[in-house]
């Protein structure tokens, strides 16, 4: 397909002796490469971009990915919001300060955030943070799908 002004999105050719300049054996190559950003332009200019609405709606951070017990309870709260159809990331990422896991949800747009650390498990609680107001609270673990239901219809 031919359009006028779309351009070239992708480059290549011949590599003769390329490899051997780099120390190998003396062989005839070829390759290819997309530009993705020219890829992503030539998408929006043809229309054919997708929109990408943020659809996780609650945050779960993990305390201490050394504490098995903790992470456990972080999968398992993930799991009950699941299951009540609430939209649901859990941190997989490998910062493990709090602060950087929370500044991971602010740039996902993410409105709510869950803690669950040693308190909260002894409590059977969950810290939530509803990052638009900045508004903290203790839920407990059986009122936590109604709680974030409620802030999420706000």
């Amino acid at each position: 397909m031919n359009l006028e002004g779309i351009g070239s999105i992708t480059g290549g050719g011949r590599f003769d002796k390329l490899i051997a300049d780099m120390g190998g054996p003396d062989l005839p190559a070829s390759g290819s490469s997309f530009g993705l950003e020219r890829v992503i332009d030539v998408m929006n200019q043809l229309g054919l971009s997708t929109s990408t609405n943020q659809t996780t709606q609650v945050f779960i951070t993990i305390f201490d990915p050394n504490n098995q017990e903790l992470c456990a309870k972080s999968f398992g709260v993930a799991n009950l919001l699941r299951l009540d159809s609430i939209p649901v990331e859990i941190y997989t990422g490998n910062k493990s300060r709090l602060g950087q896991q929370f500044d991971v949800a602010r740039r996902k747009n993410i409105p709510l955030v869950l803690v669950i650390g040693p308190d909260e498990l002894t409590s059977d609680t969950v810290a939530l943070k509803d990052l638009r107001t900045g508004n903290q609270q203790t839920v407990t673990s059986q009122d936590l799908s109604a709680k974030v239901k409620q802030l999420l219809s706000q």
